[in-house]
C-alpha cells in the first residue's frame, strides 16, 4: 500500500508540482475544468464527479487522476480530506493561458 510520502516522492519523481493540504468538512468545488491533476488521499474522504461518470469517494490510501479539460465538481466529507495533489507546471500554465475564463492566472490547482 503506498503512503503519503511514497506518493508525494513518485510524484516529484516524475517532474510533478506537489502540494499537500487539508480541506475543511463539507467544502464544496462547484464544476470546474483545468490542467490534469494527480490526487491521492491521506485522511478523510473526497466525493468526486468528473464529467458524466459514476460519483467516486476517495478515501485514505486512494488515488484518482482528472484528465486535462474534464469538468468536475467534489464535496468534501464530514471529517474534511487530507490530500497529496500534483500537476505538471508548464501544462498549468499553458491551460491557464488557453482558458483565461478560468481565472487561473498562477495555477496552483487542487481539483
Amino acid at each position: 500500500m503506498i503512503n503519503a510520502r511514497l506518493a508525494e516522492e513518485e510524484f516529484r519523481r516524475k517532474g510533478l508540482e506537489v502540494e499537500k493540504g487539508r480541506d475543511e468538512p463539507d467544502t464544496y468545488y462547484p464544476p470546474h475544468a483545468h490542467e490534469q491533476t494527480w490526487l491521492y488521499t491521506v485522511a478523510g474522504s473526497l466525493a468526486l464527479t468528473v464529467g458524466e461518470e459514476e460519483p467516486v469517494t476517495l478515501e485514505p490510501g486512494s488515488t484518482h487522476t482528472i484528465p486535462t479539460g474534464a469538468n468536475h465538481e467534489a464535496a468534501v466529507g464530514p471529517n474534511g480530506w487530507k490530500y497529496v495533489a500534483a500537476w505538471d507546471a508548464a501544462e498549468a500554465t499553458a491551460w491557464a493561458a488557453e482558458h483565461p475564463e478560468t481565472g487561473l492566472q498562477n495555477p496552483n490547482p487542487t481539483l
